[in-house]
């Protein structure tokens, strides 16, 4: 199973999500287009991954606040790491790599992006429940 690091970022009580260029199908029919940025960890840390991911896929450079919750997903393969993350800089001149579209908005409205549930962290986080 492949580590995903993944940053929450959030600002005037909105959080950051991006749309994947490539939809991800996972091993039981589903799919994945609305993601939070991050990606999947090469030679470096869950922490440094989420860094690296997020500012290639929108340009904000963040430092990492604290972890969140961990996540399985058996139909991806994948173990994600929820991180909370704070802007530091933007680049203005990043590539937005495997992204088609950055966008602002409110966690309620997650469920209208997403095609999953949200990890039970995220929801306590949020405080959705």
């Amino acid at each position: 199973m492949r580590k995903v690091g993944l940053g929450i970022i959030e600002k005037e009580g909105e959080v950051l999500i991006v749309k994947r260029e490539k939809v991800e199908k996972g091993n039981d029919g589903s799919f994945l287009t609305w993601a939070f940025p991050g990606g999947k960890v090469e030679e470096e840390s869950v922490q440094e991954a989420a860094k690296r991911e997020v500012f290639e896929e929108t340009g904000y450079e963040v430092e990492i606040k604290g972890l969140i919750c961990k996540r399985e997903f058996e139909e991806f393969q994948v173990r994600l790491y929820y991180y909370s993350c704070r802007i530091v800089r933007q680049q203005n001149n990043a590539d937005f790599d495997g992204v088609t579209a950055v966008k602002w908005v409110k966690p309620s409205e997650l469920i209208d992006y997403f095609t999953s549930e949200l990890a039970p962290g995220l929801v306590k986080y949020f405080r959705l429940s």
